[in-house]
């Protein structure tokens, strides 16, 4: 994992503390309807198929899609056990952190 990607992953831990992310593939489909969704994180082994779909929502709802880690680092990152494949932020500032953090590094 690159320090860029440890990173993103310590930004997105803190906004799963703040109730500002949403996890799993439900989750983040819902967020996206309902126009909360502000950027979409998902693994970078996440499979084709998922991949793909997340691809067409974010083109679709106009909003970022990022790879960072994997499903395994996404987990660990938000406090889940297990794998997450997608992750949604849902708040402007930890969107611009993470969006500083890509710029930059």
């Amino acid at each position: 994992m690159t320090e860029k990607e440890r990173k993103i992953l310590n930004v997105l831990g803190l906004a799963h503390r703040a109730r500002k992310l949403v996890t799993g593939d439900f989750a983040v489909e819902t967020a996206l309807k309902n126009n909360k969704a502000a950027l979409i994180i998902s693994a970078a082994n996440a499979s084709e198929r998922t991949a793909e779909k997340y691809r067409q929502l974010a083109k679709k709802h106009n909003i970022p899609l990022l790879t960072a880690g994997d499903k395994e680092d996404l987990a660990q990152a938000v406090g889940k056990d297990g794998q997450t494949a997608v992750v949604a932020l849902t708040d402007a500032g930890f969107v611009r952190a993470v969006t500083k953090l890509t710029a930059n590094c």
